[in-house]
């Protein structure tokens, strides 16, 4: 973009040439004239609030399955929440599983083996169903997990 402003290009034809807009090669040749380079300087946006450090500790205890805390943390819900993203770990609800001991197995296998121990009369009193709850509000209240996908 430069070598062609140097040129005598116009900024419309240098926009045109590159596919962008002429307000950003007249911001590029703007940086061009007050710095005498067109790269980003280090340093601008807003400071970090946590370091490195911070970050892998999130991260690998976000890993392991650890509960952490912004107290922990000395950051904000949201500072963590970047951070996790970054390392493609979301939030997702906890698989819940009943506990099954050897006892429970065997019972259930035993039940599958034979359909016909259930008496009718009890079969009648149950519901089948395949409704899950679908929450339409932003907080339903459930605990949610830090992991990755999978």
């Amino acid at each position: 973009m430069v070598g062609m402003l140097l040129a005598d290009q116009t900024q419309r034809h240098v926009g045109r040439q590159f596919n962008v807009s002429h307000t950003v090669v007249g911001r590029v040749w703007q940086r061009y004239l007050d710095t005498g380079s067109v790269v980003e300087r280090a340093g601008r946006g807003r400071p970090r609030k946590t370091t490195e450090r911070d970050g892998r500790f999130i991260v690998n205890m976000a890993k392991r399955g650890r509960f952490i805390s912004a107290q922990t943390l000395n950051a904000n819900f949201r500072v963590a929440s970047n951070i996790l993203h970054a390392a493609n770990i979301r939030a997702r609800r906890p698989a819940v599983r009943p506990p099954l001991k050897p006892g429970h197995r065997r019972l259930r296998l035993a039940f599958s083996q034979d359909p016909h121990n259930i008496p009718p009369a009890r079969l009648r009193s149950v519901l089948f169903t395949d409704e899950s709850k679908i929450c339409v509000a932003f907080n339903d209240s459930r605990r949610r997990v830090w992991r990755q996908k999978n």
